[in-house]
């Protein structure tokens, strides 16, 4: 099938972004699943989900901005950088674990 390489982009982006959220909104309410639902545990779910979502971006933008320097700098190829160093790891340690870090995969 032959696409424009935008249109591609856009639709392979708006899916990874679809399932990113529901990754993090899958985690965050696993969490409080044990939880009684009241008035005051429905801000701790939205302050959960915007904390595993802003970490797993932070993490993400930096990993990639450092192995796209890298990747300047010694002339590598960045999708063999990006498997071996799975940044999604380093998310994960820190309770952070989404899919925008993980493009690639």
């Amino acid at each position: 099938m032959d696409v424009p390489p935008v249109l591609y982009n856009l639709v392979f982006g708006e899916s990874v972004l679809n399932d990113a959220t529901a990754i993090v909104l899958f985690r965050t309410l696993e969490e409080f699943y044990e939880t009684p639902l009241s008035w005051g545990t429905i801000p701790l779910i939205f302050w959960r989900f915007f904390v595993i979502a802003t970490g797993s971006i932070v993490i993400g933008k930096r990993e990639y901005t450092l192995l796209a320097k890298l990747q300047l700098s010694m002339q590598l190829d960045l999708f063999s950088l990006v498997a071996g160093g799975d940044p999604s790891m380093q998310a994960a340690a820190v309770g952070v674990c989404g899919l925008p870090i993980v493009p690639c995969n």
